[in-house]
Parts: C-alpha cells; sequence; structure tokens
C-alpha cells in the first residue's frame, strides 16, 4: 500500500523546499512513488514491532546524515474502535506502543542527533481527540491524550538543549 496522508503531503511538502528527507515506513516499498519522484526523499525502513528496530534505524540515519537531523517528525499511528466496556486490552497495548511508547523511544534515540542542528525541533503528529472524546474511540483518544501530555513534558525538558518541540493537533484526515 502506498503512503498516504499526512506523512505524504508532510515529505513532499520538506523536499519541495529542498529539504531532504528520510521517510520510514515499515515496508519501504510503500515509498517507492514519493522516492522516484523527489530526489531528495530516501527511505528507510522502521518496523516498530521489530526488537530494536529504532536503533536499528538510527544507527542507519547516523550512517547517512554523520550523527545530524534537523527535523524528527513523529507521525506514524494507529487506530482502535470501541466501546469502553468492548475494548480488548492486547489491542489497546498495541495501539499505545505504537501511538506513544514508541514516540518516547524515537525521542531518546533521536535527540543526540538533533543537539547537533542548529535550529532543531521534534514534530508530534496528535489528534483533537486529545481533548474532546469521540465514543467507540476510548483507546485512540486516551493514546492522543497521553501523546499530548508527553509532547508537553518533553517540552519543557528539552528547552534548555535548544531543542523545541511542537505538536500538531489534527482532526478527521
Amino acid at each position: 500500500m502506498p503512503i498516504s496522508g499526512i506523512g505524504k503531503e508532510l515529505a513532499i511538502a520538506f523536499a519541495t523546499k529542498g529539504i531532504t528527507v528520510l521517510a520510514t515506513a515499515r515496508r519501504t516499498g510503500s515509498l517507492d512513488n514519493l522516492t522516484s519522484q523527489y530526489d531528495n526523499i530516501e527511505s528507510f525502513s522502521l518496523d516498530l514491532d521489530e526488537p530494536n528496530g529504532i536503533e536499528k534505524l538510527r544507527d542507519a540515519v547516523v550512517k547517512r546524515t554523520d550523527g545530524r537531523i534537523d527535523f524528527l517528525v513523529n507521525n506514524a499511528g494507529t487506530h482502535y474502535a470501541s466501546t469502553a466496556v468492548d475494548l480488548e486490552i492486547e489491542e489497546v497495548m498495541k495501539l499505545f506502543q505504537v501511538n506513544v511508547f514508541a514516540v518516547m523511544r524515537l525521542g531518546q534515540v533521536f535527540v543526540p542527533l538533533l543537539c547537533q542542528a542548529p535550529r532543531p525541533r521534534i514534530v508530534q503528529i496528535g489528534s483533537v481527540t486529545r481533548s474532546i472524546p469521540v465514543v467507540w474511540q476510548g483507546p485512540y483518544n486516551a493514546s492522543k491524550a497521553a501523546l499530548s501530555q508527553h509532547s508537553k513534558t518533553l517540552r519543557l525538558e528539552l528547552m534548555p538543549l535548544g531543542i523545541e518541540v511542537v505538536e500538531i493537533v489534527t482532526g478527521f484526515v
């Protein structure tokens, strides 16, 4: 399945401004359309279910960039819909793994690379459901609320390092 939505449009927007985009996907073939259209979009594999997948990505990025990135955009996310009384905890755990825990880990792993940039930024793609609950989406709403609070805390903690943390709050896409 080809990449679509916010991730695709962000990659194109950055690329058309001359920024080198290191795009990630579980299956890099899904990025072929973008990488064939833009010389400055490169694909990297990131499977969040793979142990040490984030560290493998970091190593590949360090090799490609000599250890510096200017932006980290956390756009990956998944969805799980269920009523509060019918949810399956295992599915909620998978949702939080992608929407919250992987984002936390990406920050840990990539902050040292951001510290080398002149104006580094972490961009978190959030959701309006962080504060406006949507019925039958309790687990998703909760994951986006957790991401929002993590982003606010990260913003304060990274401010002394000169790293700006931005949360983009989206609606239905």
